[in-house]
């Protein structure tokens, strides 16, 4: 009750004012628009809400462009890198070089074959990743999945080749797995797509 006297008596004093200013006397001949007031009152508080979220979003904006700078630079493949990957595979060259969130990756040939070497952020090799074809997998490892999973074909069989001397876990597929060497198979069947991690041993598991 207190708020609408309040407001009524400021849109009274805003009426008032207007009309002094237009000449007018303020009479019942010439009643106040109180509606049109209170609209326009309205809507110059949602100009203002909508100009302090603009500028909050604009913030955050930049905020944000400044983190990936700063991930982008984090990212970056620098010498140390570079020297350490010819260390590790002497005589091959690198065909490019990519950075992900996990790992700076190294795209090269290595006997005729295309393989990805993969370095932690201490600049020390992971491992490598290399294509290989379903006979490539273990005997056992192949019957099971034959038996298993008729209803799905090979997509695609990556061999992953554990450096031993790191002991950081790889990341493959968007998901982390023990550092050790495996190979991962990729089936598709049944309008869907299913990966399965096979040890040198011939186990398989879901991955």
């Amino acid at each position: 009750m207190k708020y609408t006297i309040v407001l009524s008596a400021i849109l009274f004093s805003a009426a008032t004012k207007a009309t002094a200013q237009s000449g007018k006397t303020l009479t019942t001949e010439n009643p106040v628009d109180v509606r049109e007031i209170s609209d326009s009152i309205a809507q110059k508080r949602k100009d203002m809400a909508d100009k302090d979220r603009s500028l909050h979003d604009l913030k955050a904006k930049k905020a944000e462009d400044k983190k990936a700078i700063r991930d982008l630079k984090a990212r970056t493949v620098g010498l140390p890198a570079k020297e350490q990957f010819h260390k590790d595979f002497p005589g091959d060259s690198v065909i490019r070089w990519e950075t992900t969130a996990d790992f700076k990756q190294a795209l090269f040939i290595s006997h005729d074959k295309e393989t990805t070497a993969y370095y932690d952020d201490g600049d020390n090799l992971v491992g490598t990743t290399v294509d290989k074809t379903f006979e490539d997998l273990p005997v056992n490892a192949r019957t099971y999945i034959k038996n298993t999973y008729p209803d799905y074909s090979v997509s695609s069989v990556v061999f992953f080749d554990d450096n031993e001397r790191n002991s950081t876990n790889m990341k493959l597929y968007n998901k982390s797995f023990e550092d050790h060497d495996y190979f991962f198979v990729k089936l598709a069947g049944k309008g869907m797509m299913m990966m399965l991690k096979v040890t040198p041993g011939g186990d398989v598991v879901i991955y």
